[in-house]
């Protein structure tokens, strides 16, 4: 494009030129004219497609055929402009030749350039000034008309001139469309975005033609003025320089240009990291999805079996609310009975030793039937205890499954947490890919805002070429800072995968650990299961399946057997949730009422190891608990155990236990 409008600055200077030839030869300037038009036309021709084929108006094909028309054009008017000066050339030699005489000899001899031919005239005329004033004037007419067809054949090289340039300016293009068709296969992908950098850079060139332009208009202006020689080459001297300083300055846009595909490979990159960690971002979203529709559909079974277990615990309840109520009043009956027992035997005991030794006889019997009905009533009051003990043995069992459902209900809100860790990391990528594209947008618009602003003048070229360099440098920095802040995005990108990875490597130590403690306490619900089977059944636990067994004997009122009971099973409820608990078996050391009128217990609690019975027993649940007051144990045999509470003993002072 910038060749294309040299040249037809040079026409136009060549059309300027033609007053001067005018008006000695006007039939030639009009030809002259006539031609330097239409080379002006076709280079108006050659930039117009050019500038379709740019915006993409015209296509590759199309733009061949053009400049195939205008190269048969040129090719055949150099033709004429040959044939046109081979006939013309002989004529003005010999006429120039012929009217020149003796005293122009060296002119026409020395005939290379303007300068020496106006010298030489000048020498001839001085020569001949002593000779008459025909042989003067004759002089100056043959010098005259052999300035005049130097002029015409310096005009008609010129017009050659132009022609060989524009069939030139015409072959350079068919050859950069060709190469351009032929690079353009590969240039498909990055075409669009190397278009639009290449239309910028075009019209700062075309801006800097445009200012060239209007300096070598001015340098025209002065040449005709002045019609120094010595000026025009000057001038032609700094347009050369300036030719140059554009052509550096147009090795900076290239340069330029291959920073910015080196930097578009670098946003390829970043993109397809940016891909590749939304793959694994939502490969892990749908893994998380999995396990949060697995969650879900195990809250909603663990909800279900919640309310199902709450709805039989809430009846288990209510039954064993009315059988322990039931089983106060009998035993309430059963004191009642007991005392009127023992006021009948007192009464019994006085008719016999008071003097009435008739009625002993009479009066036994019915103590005996007495005896026996309190011996079935505490039999009576032992089945309602192992009844109450089953009770609560399946309730203990209920809250193990509530117990369950509540540590599965955990593992779900801790995989809800970890899911909204995960769409925090998400958030974070899609800021970050947001920030590499607004930074992408910064130099896109940077680099639109490169726009130098016209010179008028030949002295403000050098002013804005360094304008030019600094708009680059000050590019070459925003395309810097860009590189650095996609960096930084790919960096954050890559912190955020890794953070995703821990958090799932997390997730899966997590998993493995409540794998684990659900194996632990799968087995020690097992043993618990069979534990309390063979204590409902009435039978101890097998050997083996125990691994400390902790013996205790008690004495209790009969007026305290219910507040005993009741004692045992809420601390069997707490019993349930301490590591290494097996089950409570509560029965009786001796069947039936002692001579002291209380009822001798045996309380055993069955352990995985001892460590984790010492652990109870040092706990503060344990220290805290209390057994009613009035309740004795007795002194532990060997192998019995340890002491339950701080209560005193009941055979403290036999001779078999004075080592306590």
């Amino acid at each position: 494009m910038a060749s294309i409008q040299q040249l037809m600055a040079r026409a136009q200077q060549q059309l300027q030129g033609m007053d001067a030839l005018e008006a000695s030869q006007p039939l030639l300037a009009q030809e002259l004219k006539e031609k330097s038009v239409a080379h002006l036309d076709l280079l108006m021709q050659l930039a117009e497609a050019e500038q379709k084929h740019i915006t993409g108006d015209l296509d590759s094909g199309q733009l061949q055929q053009v400049l195939d028309d205008l190269q048969q054009q040129l090719d055949q008017e150099q033709q004429e402009a040959m044939a046109a000066a081979a006939s013309t050339s002989a004529p003005a030699a010999t006429a120039t030749a012929a009217s020149a005489g003796p005293g122009s000899t060296g002119a026409a001899a020395t005939g290379d350039s303007n300068k020496q031919r106006s010298s030489s005239g000048s020498s001839g005329s001085s020569s001949s000034g002593s000779s008459s004033g025909s042989s003067s004037n004759t002089g100056r007419v043959s010098a005259s008309s052999g300035l005049q067809a130097d002029a015409v054949q310096q005009k008609r090289s010129e017009l050659l001139g132009s022609n060989e340039q524009l069939r030139a300016a015409v072959g350079r293009a068919s050859a950069g469309l060709k190469q351009q068709q032929a690079a353009a296969v590969p240039a498909d992908a990055s075409k669009e975005q190397l278009q639009e950098r290449i239309v910028v850079l075009q019209e700062q060139l075309e801006a800097a033609d445009a200012a060239l332009q209007d300096g070598q208009q001015l340098r025209m202006d002065y040449d005709r003025m002045c019609q120094q020689a010595y000026e025009l080459s000057r001038k032609l001297s700094q347009a050369d320089s300036a030719k140059g300083e554009l052509q550096r300055a147009l090795a900076d846009a290239r340069a330029q240009l291959a920073a910015a595909a080196e930097e578009l490979s670098e946003h390829r990159e970043l993109q397809m990291t940016h891909d590749k960690v939304c793959q694994d971002v939502y490969r892990m979203r749908m893994m998380l999805q999995q396990a949060q529709s697995h969650g879900n559909d195990v809250a909603q079974d663990a909800a279900a079996t919640a309310g199902k277990h709450k709805q039989d615990v809430q009846w288990l309840m209510q039954d064993h609310r009315r059988e322990v109520a039931e089983a106060h009043r009998k035993n309430q009956e059963l004191i009642q009975d007991t005392q009127q027992l023992r006021m009948r035997l007192l009464e019994l005991e006085q008719q016999l030793w008071g003097g009435a030794p008739a009625a002993a006889p009479a009066a036994a019997p019915d103590a005996e039937e007495q005896a026996a009905a309190a011996a079935a009533l505490v039999v009576q009051q032992q089945e309602q205890l192992s009844l109450l003990q089953t009770a609560t043995l399946q309730l203990t069992q209920e809250k193990q499954q509530l117990m369950k459902s509540l540590q599965r209900s955990n593992l779900i809100q801790q995989v809800q947490e970890l899911e909204q860790s995960l769409q925090s990391a998400r958030e974070a990528a899609a800021a970050a890919a947001a920030a590499a594209e607004a930074g992408r947008q910064q130099q896109r618009d940077a680099a639109a805002a490169v726009t130098p602003a016209p010179v008028s003048g030949a002295a403000a070229d050098a002013g804005r070429v360094a304008e030019v360099k600094a708009e680059m440098v000050q590019l070459r920095g925003q395309l810097a800072a860009t590189s650095a802040l996609s960096a930084l995005r790919n960096t954050e990108l890559y912190s955020k995968s890794v953070e995703g990875a821990a958090a799932e490597a997390a997730l899966q130590q997590q998993a493995a650990a409540y794998e684990d403690r659900l194996a632990q306490l799968q087995a020690w619900y097992g043993k618990q299961a069979v534990v309390a089977g063979q204590l409902r059944k009435g039978r101890r636990p097998a050997e083996g399946s125990v691994g400390f067994t902790n013996t205790n004997r008690f004495w209790v009122g009969q007026e305290l057997v219910f507040e005993f009971l009741k004692h045992w099973v809420t601390r069997e409820s707490q019993l349930q949730q301490q590591p290494g608990f097996l089950g409570l078996q509560v029965g009786d050391a001796r069947p039936g009422v002692s001579a002291d009128g209380g009822v001798d217990v045996l309380v055993a609690s069955y352990w995985e190891s001892a460590p984790l019975y010492e652990a109870w027993r040092n706990s503060s649940a344990a220290i805290t608990a209390h057994l009613p007051s009035g309740t004795y144990q007795y002194v532990p045999k060997r192998g019995e155990g340890f002491p339950e509470d701080f209560i005193p003993f009941r055979d403290y002072d036999q001779a078999v236990n004075a080592k306590y």
